[in-house]
């Protein structure tokens, strides 16, 4: 019996293990959705920055004549 004991004991410490750890990995998921969601901004912003340029370097390419 003493197996049986010991087998419930380790299925008992992993499950709570498993029930601690599920906030943890939740609040993990929203990190890497927030900072998912911030990438997207960031390269929305660098490729408006980027076309901006472009029209500016355009702009005074055509100034110039040329």
């Amino acid at each position: 019996m003493a197996t049986c004991e010991s087998s419930f004991r380790r299925n008992y410490s992993r499950n709570a293990r498993i029930r601690s750890a599920k906030p943890r990995l939740e609040a993990l998921e929203q990190q890497v959705a927030t900072l998912r969601q911030e990438l997207t901004d960031a390269q929305e912003r660098l490729n408006f920055a980027e076309r901006a340029l472009t029209r500016a370097e355009e702009a005074r390419r055509l100034a110039k004549g040329g």
